[in-house]
């Protein structure tokens, strides 16, 4: 059977226009309900609280982007997902920008990361004040051909290359090129086809203003803040905002393997590599403004000051993009499945909606760089909708998401159609990334209850190491086992050692992992 949904908007659209249609969708979802004094899921709200600490009031979130330009000029644009931390509650906010680099190539990419911002006047932050920003972005790239757990690396077609990257975003105001007390740190994959063969192995990114009538419709605008989960925690606190946010996400949500659930146990995460930066808490914590980070802050302002923008600012210590792509890579999951959270609550709050959400989360674990395969069984669909059996579901045609690393590498769709046959349906793809992602599932609605679209459980997949694969090239060989030897031995070069690759948990290469590869080579 043909299926009878019409195609996606998502098809045959460049990604900025799926990107605009995923912003205008969210604002469907999430429509505004009339105001109360307590906060309200569905309803978008001008500002949101901040921690207040004896340095000052502080907001604090993370998030992903994807980020692209189309032309050969140093222009870029980039669509942000990000999750706002406040006391009162999680807030979901949608966030686009226009920006020139220094790059002049064809690229797209997306990149995970955290950020806090102190605001000088009031206990507020503001749609309006984000409005005022403008981003500062330095960064550094990564290019290898044997970047140990992704697998990538320059491409041998023309001067096509893919980069991890890393790097520090400053924020300044659009009125005076000053820039806030503020940080964010960035993580990244990028592919991108350059003029010159030789990739920049440092990039910048400066915030400019958008032009009305030239550029889309939907850069340089906010959506949100809309709650999606809310608490109360108690304000002013001699605790640290961070171990204030942590106690209140262990809460346990209602139901187990629910949507809130899993956002809660991948928001933690999140917070704990915000906390495990020595360097961020520092600067949060500096009476004085003495810090690292407001070293290299007062650094960056002077390097904007000077009007010449063609050199890095001097002593910038930029993150490195393999050790924190490593650190940083629950991030991207954390984020996707807020925003399923932000979609359920939104629709479970507007009267309107006709979106059944199914509130699980289905976890599964592949290997990067291996196939790995999700399944969909008609018995999950039958156990949905009332009076329906699993027959009733045969030759039925699904949409899974794509992943955002197979839509950039592989030209893919944002979705892919699946049927249901003999009881299942199967989605077979590959990750060269170890990023956790989110990937929904929706029935077509020939097969759902009249008026109605099915969103099934959502599929959280983490990407887990090969046992004994020392080097990251998806085999366990001999090369294994010398790399191994070298470990024990401290020879050689050991840049490039995948401890993920780790037997028995214990967080070291030793010679359990060469008895283990010497048992793998010989089988």
């Amino acid at each position: 059977m043909v299926p009878k949904l019409e195609k996606s908007v998502f098809y045959n659209l460049p990604p900025k226009l799926v990107l605009f249609s995923l912003l205008l969708l969210l604002s469907l979802y999430l429509l505004p309900t009339n105001a109360k004094a307590a906060l309200n899921y569905g309803q978008a709200y001008p500002d949101i609280g901040t921690f207040q600490t004896p340095n000052g009031n502080w907001s604090f979130w993370v998030g992903w982007d994807a980020n692209f330009s189309e032309t050969y000029t140093p222009e870029g644009e980039s669509y942000a997902w990000v999750v706002y931390f406040a006391p009162e509650a999680v807030y979901l906010a949608l966030q686009s920008s226009k920006s020139i680099y220094s790059g002049v190539n064809i690229n797209a990419g997306y990149k995970y990361f955290y950020g806090s911002l102190n605001i000088s006047s009031g206990t507020r932050l503001s749609s309006l004040l984000l409005a005022g920003l403008h981003s500062v972005g330095l960064s550094k790239n990564l290019f290898s051909a044997s970047t140990p757990g992704i697998g990538i690396g320059a491409f041998s077609a023309g001067n096509l290359s893919f980069a991890l990257s890393s790097g520090l975003t400053f924020l300044k105001e659009k009125a005076t090129d000053s820039l806030k007390r503020g940080i964010q740190i960035d993580s990244g994959i990028s592919i991108s086809y350059d003029l010159i063969s030789i990739p920049l192995p440092f990039s910048v990114s400066l915030g400019t203003d958008c032009v009305l009538g030239e550029d889309p419709e939907e850069l340089c605008k906010f959506h949100g803040f809309y709650p999606i989960i809310i608490y109360d925690i108690e304000q002013p606190s001699a605790q640290s905002p961070l171990d204030l946010l942590l106690a209140e996400l262990t809460m346990p949500a209602t139901t187990p393997q629910s949507v809130e659930e899993g956002t809660r146990k991948m928001l933690i995460k999140a917070v704990q590599i915000i906390q495990g930066d020595t360097r961020f808490q520092e600067f949060i914590e500096s009476e004085l403004q003495n810090s690292q980070y407001d070293t290299i802050i007062n650094q960056t302002q002077q390097w904007l000051t000077s009007g010449d923008t063609s050199n890095l600012p001097e002593n910038l210590d930029l993150p490195d993009p393999l050790i924190a792509h490593q650190t940083m890579k629950p991030i991207f999951g954390a984020s996707q499945i807020a925003f399923e959270l932000g979609y359920q609550k939104g629709c479970n709050a507007n009267p309107g909606c006709s979106t059944l959400y199914t509130d699980c989360v289905i976890e599964q674990y592949c290997i990067p760089g291996t196939e790995c395969i999700v399944e969909i069984t008609a018995e999950e669909i039958a156990a949905l909708i009332p009076g329906k059996t699993a027959l009733d579901f045969e030759e039925a045609w699904l949409v899974i998401d794509n992943s955002v690393e197979q839509y950039l590498v592989s030209g893919a769709e944002s979705t892919e159609w699946l049927q249901i046959l003999n009881g299942k349906a199967t989605y077979t793809f590959a990750h060269n990334s170890d990023t956790p992602i989110v990937l929904g599932v929706k029935l077509e609605t020939a097969y759902a209850p009249v008026d109605t679209r099915v969103e099934l459980c959502r599929r959280m997949i983490f990407f887990t190491p090969l046992k004994g694969d020392i080097n990251g090239d998806r085999s366990v060989d001999l090369t294994d086992t010398i790399l191994t030897l070298q470990i024990l031995t401290k020879t050689g070069n050991q840049s490039f050692i995948d401890k993920g690759a780790d037997i028995n948990g214990d967080n070291t290469i030793g010679i359990e992992e060469v008895i283990f590869v010497l048992q793998e080579v010989s089988d």
